[in-house]
């Protein structure tokens, strides 16, 4: 199903639907001792966003990883296009819909792979550098446009700016991964 990608303004709502989904998580996957993170522009307080929740889910292996996500699934969880495994070696992504709109994608990810802590620095400097986050914003809303319901041509599209932000949170933070 092919959803336009929109981006709305920030909706102060989204930790606690942050918070409601990784509980929702918790309880199908009944492991008390999940890391689970908020990330993606929904984590980052004032930055317009697709309203659509990301979050991150520490797995051991990537068998793990199938087994929750089958768990998942069971739930109502849907898994996305296959390309994206080829894509994301190190994680399985799994989307959730209310009324048929996208409300959260789960990323089964590997505990301790680089990509996790990129991640998470790209949005903790986010936080930190609301002009960062402005510009970032205003990528997404002119990519948006452009795009249509290409997710793929909308990510590969921000990946220059992701990149070059993150090297500089990296180095601003003396991180070598």
């Amino acid at each position: 199903m092919a959803d336009e990608i929109e981006i709305v303004e920030y909706d102060p709502r989204w930790p606690e639907r942050f918070a409601l989904e990784s509980a929702r998580i918790r309880r199908v996957l009944v492991e008390q001792a999940l890391e689970i993170e908020h990330h993606g522009s929904t984590a980052v307080p004032g930055l317009a966003a697709k309203p659509v929740i990301d979050i991150l889910v520490a797995v051991e292996s990537i068998e793990i990883a199938e087994r929750y996500a089958r768990a998942l699934m069971e739930e109502g969880y849907e898994g996305v296009e296959p390309r994206y495994r080829e894509i994301w070696p190190e994680r399985i992504v799994l989307i959730r819909r209310e009324h048929g709109a996208r409300v959260s994608h789960v990323h089964l990810m590997l505990r301790g792979h680089p990509v996790w802590e990129r991640l998470i620095v790209f949005r903790d400097y986010l936080r930190a550098r609301p002009e960062v986050a402005a510009e970032y914003a205003e990528l997404k809303r002119s990519l948006a446009g452009a795009v249509g319901a290409d997710r793929h041509a909308y990510m590969t599209a921000k990946s220059d700016f992701i990149t070059r932000v993150t090297a500089v949170a990296m180095r601003e933070r003396g991180s070598t991964r």
